[in-house]
């Protein structure tokens, strides 16, 4: 084995393990392939944990994970729990499936237990830039949609990661190690004198591996780009012989007569027998369960990574996607190539693949397919389609269904879906009674008690069509008629509205009561259960400093009454007669409203210890997070500390508004700093923020240093930097390279910034390579250039592959 030498990274490496000796952790390294992840990992932990026992299970193995977890741990020292290629375990896109023993994902469970076991665990993982940003990606943020995490239980267990490393190629300090450390190294020697490869990736035989392939026939390149492009499009489980065979031989024009030919090729490429050959065969075997025989293929990591980048504009020639079609089984490829084709614009490609996961029950497939029809102007098929299988029971579709139906004008069909009590339905079906003045049918609907409509709808709806829908309680519709009665001053029927329960009624008649000083009818309706009318009462009676009457209130248990005596006397300083009422009235339950107030109350009283204690007792006011009251009483440094101490109450949300709170109130400094903690831990929402907050503030150093680090937040901020700036091609440039990576984030802007500046040709570009969303912006962006027919033409025909 060659000489380690020590990254720039391992003092504060050895420090975190030095301390997770005593309280565990889970601590992962992010870098590309063959950059010394792995090897760095294994120096360190043999240098602080000699004496730690090791699990190191198989690829994919989750359950040996969690039956470890689950059991009482013997060892007296501590337990290191070796993930390398952490994606190979988590639940997600990475985790192919197999029929091996034990092969199910790790859960957030397992990994929670192992953290909080009395004898100290350490879990370690390794994983790719473009694998740590795709499985925390975000979902819905490009359309609209409030935004989710796309793999869930994934950002589940990474949520859970105490620390992140980032490894990269080796400095001009690591470098300069190295060449010290070759004297007496003859590997390492040669490691170093070759500047086109990194250190580690020329011990890793990264060299011979790019050699092998350079060098390879077209017979052999064509197996190799057709390995590479099935994974590119998503097929990530072991490529079959079948697959690879068929795949060739659309990457070469010549013809070739030996019927071995691809049998030579794939051993050659496979073979790693020759001394000089050793671990660096471009193509590898991947055996079945018992390693009885070959279950697939695969490219050797590096060439892999190489590939996924260096191809990302190449075309996939219509022979492969034939095959892919032809030979792909698993669930989840068929998925990905269905998405990969869509986003080309493959609607031929893509429709088969949907069909055949439809055949295999998939719900998904079957929406999409819908959708993918009715943009072809084949709504009356997807109608037929979608029909057909709620007629076979499959009701999550019927949504689906009621928008085509409605687009269609096929408005008996609707009534019938409507009349099954699907929501949906009926909204679109109000909706379009609305917008075709039919008051008749909708009073029916109406009476029959499905009245749903759009926020579009009721805008345009009459007075008495909103009267019919308010009267069954809709609730957006009453909101429009409480409005509507208010701006009249039609008091009378406001108040019949309010004594049938609308909330929004009461709310707004307890305003009006309030400001015409009519407290006697407030009370009545306080005591018939209107907390607008007790909460409107206590405005009342502090207004007149009327102590007896908010303490009366108090007494009977109206909270409204609690909060408005303690107001009444925190507004006169009397912060310990506050103090007091809030503690006495909180015995009688666990109100989050009052000990948020209380908390607040301790606080400005100077009693941060006691305001610890209470929100501790009563964890359902933890979104009254007791950092943020601290800022609020300009107590910054204690409110960081209490974060760093106590982040689990209010979690990440509450050190982000901790954050943002700090920075508005110009405390810039200490906002930096707890962001900064929380993105090394791997805190997404925190590094975005941080991204932000550096670039106002015009740290662009520390923002640029970020981005080269691979902090895709902070790419994204210095693209828009860039952009702003009127440095179009850096700003592309900056994208591209986190496209490589992984960042769909980036994908968007990058689409929307070709869009905006009307770049045509390159956003055709980004859609034959498959880039998310960049279809919808070239068919906006040729629209506004005039090309409408063009667009129209994509939009409803789409492309082909090429020949």
């Amino acid at each position: 084995m060659p000489t380690f030498v020590h990254r720039d990274i391992s003092p504060e490496l050895v420090d975190w393990m030095r301390g997770a000796r005593r309280t565990g952790g889970f601590l992962v390294l992010v870098g590309n392939s063959s950059v010394g992840k792995t090897r760095l990992l294994f120096e360190t932990a043999r240098e602080v944990l000699p004496d730690f026992a090791l699990l190191a299970p198989d690829l994919g193995d989750g359950e040996l994970v969690k039956t470890v977890a689950s059991a009482p741990l013997r060892e007296s020292k501590g337990l290191v729990v070796w993930l390398d290629e952490l994606q190979r375990f988590l639940p997600g896109p990475y985790f192919v499936e197999s029929a091996g023993e034990g092969h199910v994902p790790i859960t957030s469970t397992a990994i929670r237990q192992l953290l909080e076991a009395k004898t100290p665990v350490i879990i370690v993982g390794t994983l790719w830039p473009e694998f740590d940003v795709k499985l925390r990606g975000i979902s819905g943020t490009a359309s609209g949609e409030v935004s989710s995490p796309r793999y869930q239980q994934a950002v589940d267990i990474l949520e859970q990661v105490s620390r992140t490393f980032f490894v990269d190629t080796f400095s001009e300090s690591e470098r300069a190690a190295a060449i010290e450390l070759a004297a007496r190294d003859p590997r390492l020697a040669q490691a170093v004198v070759n500047r086109d490869f990194n250190v580690t990736e020329t011990l890793a035989g990264a060299r011979e591996i790019m050699r092998r392939y350079q060098q390879a026939p077209e017979t052999h390149k064509a197996i190799v780009h057709a390995a590479s492009d099935a994974r590119r499009l998503g097929v990530l489980s072991p490529i079959p012989r079948d697959l690879l065979f068929d795949m060739a031989r659309g990457y070469w024009t010549g013809i070739q007569a030996r019927p071995d030919w691809f049998d030579d090729a794939l051993a050659e490429l496979c073979n790693r027998s020759r001394r000089q050959d050793r671990a660096t065969a471009p193509v590898i075997e991947i055996p079945n369960a018992d390693r009885t025989e070959v279950r697939g293929f695969t490219l050797a990591d590096y060439l892999l990574q190489h590939l996924s980048r260096a191809r990302r504009y190449q075309l996939v020639p219509e022979l492969a996607w034939r095959a892919l079609m032809k030979h792909t089984d698993d669930f989840n490829d068929l998925r990905r190539l269905a998405s990969s084709a869509a986003n080309r614009l493959y609607y031929s490609e893509a429709e088969s693949i949907y069909r055949a996961l439809v055949a295999r029950a998939d719900r998904v497939a079957l929406a999409r397919l819908g959708n993918l029809l009715t943009r072809r102007r084949r709504a009356s098929e997807a109608i037929d389609l979608l029909s057909e299988h709620l007629a076979s029971g499959d009701r999550h579709i019927v949504p689906q269904l009621a928008s085509l139906l409605a687009r269609m004008g096929r408005i008996d069909e609707l009534r019938e879906l409507a009349e099954t009590g699907d929501s949906r339905a009926s909204q679109l079906l109000v909706d379009v009674l609305v917008k075709n003045r039919d008051p008749t049918a909708l009073a029916a609907i109406a009476a029959s008690g499905r009245a749903y409509a759009s926020r579009k709808a009721l805008k345009r709806a009459s007075i008495e069509q909103v009267r019919s829908l308010a009267a069954m309680g809709y609730e957006p519709a009453v909101r429009r008629l409480v409005d509507q009665l208010t701006r009249d001053g039609q008091t009378d029927e406001l108040r019949s509205l309010a004594n049938s329960g609308a909330r929004v009624a009461q709310r707004e008649l307890a305003s009006i009561l309030c400001r015409e000083g009519r407290l006697a009818e407030l009370r009545i309706r306080a005591g018939q259960g209107d907390r607008y009318a007790s909460l409107a009462s206590t405005v009342l009676l502090a207004r007149r400093g009327d102590i007896a009457g908010l303490r009366e209130m108090a007494d009977a248990g109206e909270y409204g009454g609690v909060l408005g005596l303690a107001n009444f006397y925190s507004d006169r300083g009397q912060l310990g007669d506050s103090i007091t009422v809030l503690r006495k009235y909180l015995a009688a339950g666990d109100n989050a409203a009052i000990v948020a107030r209380l908390a607040k109350a301790l606080v400005a009283n100077g009693q941060p210890a006691a305001a610890i204690e209470l929100l501790e007792q009563h964890p359902t006011a933890a979104k009254a997070h007791l950092a943020i009251l601290l800022v609020d009483a300009n107590r910054t440094r204690e409110a960081v500390e209490v974060m760093r101490k106590r982040p689990g109450v209010g979690g990440q949300q509450a050190a982000h508004r901790l954050a943002t709170a700090l920075w508005r109130s110009g405390r810039r400094g200490p906002a930096m700093s707890l962001l900064r903690d929380l993105a090394q831990r791997g805190d997404g929402g925190a590094a975005d923020r941080l991204a932000k907050f550096l670039a106002e503030d015009g740290q662009t150093d520390e923002l640029r240093a970020r981005a080269a680090s691979g902090d895709r937040h902070a790419v994204r901020m210095c693209a828009r930097i860039a952009a702003d700036d009127g440095r179009i091609a850096d700003a592309i440039a900056l994208l591209r390279g986190a496209i490589d990576a992984g960042d769909d984030g980036a994908c968007i802007l990058l689409a929307r910034l070709l869009a905006t500046r009307g770049d045509v040709d390159a956003l055709m570009k980004e859609v034959d390579a498959g880039m998310p969303g960049a279809s919808g912006y070239l068919l906006d962006a040729l629209n506004r250039r005039g090309d409408s027919e063009r667009a129209s033409r994509l939009r409803t025909e789409g492309l082909t592959p090429p020949a």
